[in-house]
């Protein structure tokens, strides 16, 4: 019954989808020098030539390289540095201060310089909500990797003189190298001979797209009804969500196991499809194995230098950074610095920070800690002088130590303060107070604690390195459900709004017991699948990023809302479906609407508007759309359920 008003939608939504990805002619190629009158826009990068330094976005991520790129094949093609940025994820861009009305081409410069074949990357193009691409794949659209192609589409700006572009993953990452926005002197674009038809004033599938339409295809929902809860989302900032936030941790003997291989392709998948994030490499295993510089490589008793060469070539296939643990235990400094050494050499700009041990607070005072910290700390800088650390990663028995820890070692290279975080041993874990301890006791003590260390001592970031709901493993029924992505939302949501900058889900394999939390799941180094915590994450990372927004709540049990930037997200943890009014901080023009759901909160069959993620990364949401009234928007929320708003 709770998806009752979604189906319809979501089914529409595919039907139009298809329909629509052939509604837009291509214009031939104008020869031009230069784009008076519209813009020429860099994306990611800093600008060349024509086109200016990336503006008019919201979301994704940028990455640079200097791949050479192949030119020779598209008329009139960018300055070869625009196809060496690049913004990827799932992003838009509003380009304002156009003519309203007015016909305009749209040139999307594209070069595939991560993946080398097909079938690698596909995403969804859309312009001013008519799908333009449909699972376009560059390379077979460009005949190459490394080669540019453009694409291209004569649209007309809307009402308000604006053309927004939407970028939506369907496998590994949407991007776009460059965009054009040029004036299109021929006025009503005139239809090529290709079979495509594009949105008219009749209903018959071909009609041409000209710069004033009369009818859009438009989807109507089925009327909302649920019980009526009001979100007033706060214009003031109680924190920032950033591009990293959302990460992983992983014990450390994974490192010579074998896990981080370039070659472990739905991995690297999977983390793309969250990334660029950040992985911690410690937990208990970080204090038993130990570096061994002569070592062959490939065992997971021991950290040898040919395991650290693989997890820089995944760390660089993901744009992930590592914070990177170091044995302090059963372990010396000059082998610490010896590995640290080889580890940044390796790692390079992959590597976020050094950690020493892992919680400390089992087998020393906190005293005692920083006394071996400070001999670890001087014997790594002296052969790493540039290195950075986090501290102290104490168990949540101990937040405490970070604010005695901060100030003592602020001017000894720390840069970020760590800690723990649990609810409790999986011995007592149930699904309602799993979703309870976010309210009260541990955690939010916990994530108070450390946001006033940060502000006392100075030390510039602060993150949970290592948490999930129980410890030992979590609980099956529990800690992999749907009841655990909504608990993973509230629990980010706490740490951010307490100044905090980010949390390292711990998962992945280990030789101690099962881990019934992790994000990933796996057989043997193989992802077999995602579980609760991962979707939390995503619907996290398809917020985007930016200010963080508290928000009230009145006329629902169980409901806890924010905003990140002026997009939304509502958590209904609660037993019945909410219709909830949403007054954002700031007018929109449209929204987009992302359902996280399941038939239950015990259950595992999780979907995001509709979609799972698939052991190789694979995500395909249907698109769903909520009308906006100024700064208003109206959703309906399912019974156990969350919902993203993203607005334009």
């Amino acid at each position: 019954m709770k998806n009752r008003f979604y189906r319809p939608i979501i089914m529409i939504s595919v039907c139009l989808l298809v329909l629509l990805s052939t509604l837009v002619a291509v214009s031939p190629i104008p020869t031009h020098a230069a784009t008076s009158g519209g813009i020429a826009i860099s994306a990611g990068g800093s600008g060349s030539g024509s086109f200016v330094a990336d503006t008019d976005f919201s979301g994704g991520s940028t990455v640079t390289h200097n791949h050479t790129v192949d030119l020779s094949g598209v008329s009139n093609p960018a300055p070869e540095a625009v196809y060496q940025s690049e913004r990827y994820g799932n992003f838009s861009y509003a380009i304002p201060k156009l003519t309203a009305g007015g016909s305009y081409l749209v040139r999307l410069h594209e070069a595939e310089t991560f993946f080398s074949s097909t079938g690698r990357r596909a995403f969804n193009v859309s312009i001013n909500g008519t799908q333009v691409l449909s699972n376009f794949d560059i390379v077979a659209a460009a005949g190459a990797a490394n080669k540019a192609v453009i694409e291209q589409f004569t649209v007309p700006a809307d009402t308000s003189g604006t053309i927004t572009i939407q970028f939506a993953t369907v496998t590994n990452h949407a991007k776009v190298d460059g965009i054009e926005i040029i004036p299109n002197s021929s006025g009503t674009p005139t239809p090529t001979p290709t079979p495509t038809a594009t949105v008219g004033p009749t209903p018959t599938p071909t009609a041409t797209v000209g710069p004033t339409p009369t009818s859009t295809p438009v989807i109507t929902p089925t009327p909302i009804t649920g019980t009526p809860v009001t979100i007033m989302v706060n214009t003031a900032s109680n924190g920032n969500a950033g591009t990293d936030f959302a990460g992983f941790s992983y014990e450390k003997d994974r490192v010579g196991a074998g896990m981080f291989d370039v070659n472990n392709t739905n991995l690297v998948n999977l983390f793309r499809r969250l990334g660029p994030s950040s992985l911690r490499l410690g937990g208990n295993l970080v204090d038993i194995v130990n570096w061994n510089a002569n070592g062959a490589g490939g065992s997971a008793s021991e950290i040898a230098p040919a395991d650290v060469t693989k997890l820089a070539g995944f760390l660089q296939a993901t744009g992930w950074k590592a914070l990177y643990g170091i044995n302090l235990k059963t372990n010396n400094p000059a082998n610490a610095a010896s590995e640290a050494k080889f580890v940044s050499q390796a790692l390079g700009s992959s590597l976020q920070a050094f950690e020493i041990g892992n919680e400390p607070d089992f087998y020393t005072s906190e005293s005692g800690y920083e006394s071996s910290f400070n001999s670890y700390v001087s014997a790594i800088k002296a052969v790493v002088p540039n290195a950075a650390f986090d501290g102290p990663g104490g168990s949540d028995h101990h937040p405490d130590w970070a604010t005695i820890f901060g100030p003592h070692e602020k001017n000894n290279s720390l840069v970020m303060l760590a800690t723990h975080m649990y609810i409790g041993d999986k011995t007592t874990a149930t699904i309602s107070g799993m979703l309870a301890s976010n309210a009260s006791g541990k955690l939010p003590n916990g994530e108070s604690t450390l946001g006033s260390a940060k502000s006392a001592s100075g030390v510039p970031l602060w993150r949970m390195t290592e948490a999930n709901s129980y410890f030992h493993g979590g609980a099956a029924g529990v800690s992999n459900v749907q009841a655990a992505g909504l608990w993973s939302l509230d629990f980010m949501y706490g740490v951010a709004s307490n100044n905090g900058d980010g949390v390292n889900f711990h998962g992945g394999t280990s030789t101690q017991f099962t881990l019934n939390y992790s994000p990933i799941t796996f057989n043997g180094l193989t992802p077999t699948g995602v579980q609760g915590v991962y979707y939390g994450e995503l619907l996290w990372e398809l917020a985007g990023t930016g200010s963080l927004h508290a928000a009230s709540v009145s006329g629902g049990s169980s409901v806890s809302a924010w905003g990140i930037g002026n997009n939304a997200i509502v958590n209904n943890k609660g037993t019945t479906t909410i219709k909830a009014t949403i007054t954002l901080p700031a007018s929109a023009t449209s929204a987009t609407v992302y359902i996280m759901t399941a038939p239950s909160l015990s259950s595992t069959a999780i979907t995001i508007n509709g979609s799972s993620v698939s052991a190789n990364g694979a995500f395909t949401p249907s698109t769903m759309s909520a009308s906006v009234s100024g700064n208003q928007v109206v959703i309906g929320v399912p019974a156990g359920s969350a919902a993203l708003v993203v607005t334009q």
